[in-house]
């Protein structure tokens, strides 16, 4: 998989409920990654559905886009950060998802604003 470098994808893992997030996983280096909120699969392999080193939404897109078309208009919600970015990428890859910002991300506004 020389692809794994830069992007690694578990299109069978997708579920109704997703997650989108920036992570930093070592030296400071950034990754987008997809993973189920299914609280069933919570942390376990299944839970990943991709992972895409940088966060470029046209990057991220171009791998997303590779699951099945079906699986991507039926998916029901995907939670996101604030970022413009994470918008452009659900909103292009997950078009009928509802988008709701993630808890914390809404905490740390509304703590920054006090």
């Amino acid at each position: 998989m020389e692809y794994a470098d830069e992007w690694i994808l578990f299109s069978e893992n997708i579920d109704l409920h997703l997650a989108i997030n920036e992570s930093s996983l070592s030296n400071g280096e950034l990754y987008t990654s997809a993973t189920n909120t299914n609280r069933d699969l919570h942390t376990r392999k299944e839970s990943l559905v991709a992972a895409v080193a940088g966060t470029k939404s046209v990057d991220v897109i171009q791998v997303l886009k590779q699951i099945d078309g079906k699986a991507c208009k039926a998916m029901a919600k995907v939670t996101l950060d604030l970022a413009d970015s994470m918008y452009r990428i659900v909103t292009i890859t997950f078009p009928k998802a509802k988008r709701v910002i993630g808890r914390f991300h809404i905490q740390k506004l509304a703590c920054d604003a006090v």
